[in-house]
């Protein structure tokens, strides 16, 4: 059976590149339509919250940079690491 998903890392977008493309093939009928961006950043197990938060917001601003021409509608996923420890995300 054909794939229903592709999923292409580091993709080149108008500007600049996502971490993580995830969408639907065309013309398949996919139970679900994908249409995903994933923005993944980290920080140091030992970043203060305020470091966490900081980083986060910048991986949420760099995913919402990418959301323009015909990837406006798409999901976007941002995701931050603190280490091992915890993390934050969020889907704009």
């Amino acid at each position: 059976e054909k794939d229903l998903y592709e999923v292409l890392p580091e993709y080149n977008l108008p500007n600049g590149r996502v971490d993580i493309m995830l969408k639907t093939y065309p013309n398949t009928k996919a139970p679900i339509q994908m249409h995903d961006l994933y923005e993944i950043k980290r920080v140091p197990k030992h970043a203060t919250d305020q470091e966490l938060e900081e980083k986060f917001e910048e991986t949420k601003q760099q995913l919402l940079s990418y959301k323009i021409g015909e990837f406006a509608d798409w999901r976007g996923i941002a995701i931050c690491f603190r280490g091992n420890l915890d993390f934050k995300i969020e889907i704009l």
